[in-house]
């Protein structure tokens, strides 16, 4: 039992040396890929119907995507911001997954202006039309759910100041 105490303090010393300059590191870039005050994401915290979505906001999405997947190898150091975080990049995952669901009410003619669940469904396929609702609304929420857990893990920790 204090084998298991001593490895515990010493995964906790290590983390309190050196994960604080590389979990601040690590803070910054997410902060860099997704700040706070970021459009799509405060749109997003307003919840609303995700009937439509403008295409400007799925493209700032895909492109805080490929900034934060290209770190997803570097680990936080400290557990809980490890857990927070894989948390969030899963919740991001399926809020894209989500959104590449959704058509584009040109049919690809152009570049889209927004895109859609197809208005149609609700009169064709009206369980359809509210499963897909309630998928979007929920990828959304869970997403932004995680995001916030994150943020107050890492503010526990001092990282956000």
């Amino acid at each position: 039992m204090s084998d298991m105490i001593a490895s515990v303090e010493a995964a906790e010393e290590s983390v309190a040396l050196h994960g604080n300059t590389a979990d601040r590191s690590k803070t910054q870039r997410i902060l860099a890929a997704m700040p706070f005050d970021a459009p799509w994401l405060r749109m997003f915290q307003g919840r609303p119907t995700m009937r439509r979505v403008r295409a400007d906001v799925t493209r700032a999405i895909d492109t805080a995507w490929d900034a934060l997947i290209t770190d997803n190898d570097i680990r936080f150091l400290d557990p809980e911001l490890a857990d927070a975080h894989a948390t969030f990049m899963d919740s991001l995952r399926r809020l894209i997954n989500e959104l590449d669901g959704m058509h584009d009410p040109d049919n690809g003619s152009s570049p889209p202006t927004y895109l859609e669940v197809p208005p149609e469904w609700k009169r064709s396929d009206p369980e359809r039309y509210r499963q897909t609702l309630a998928d979007l609304s929920g990828a959304r929420d869970a997403f932004l759910e995680a995001r916030t857990e994150l943020m107050n893990s890492l503010n526990r920790r001092g990282l956000l100041s």
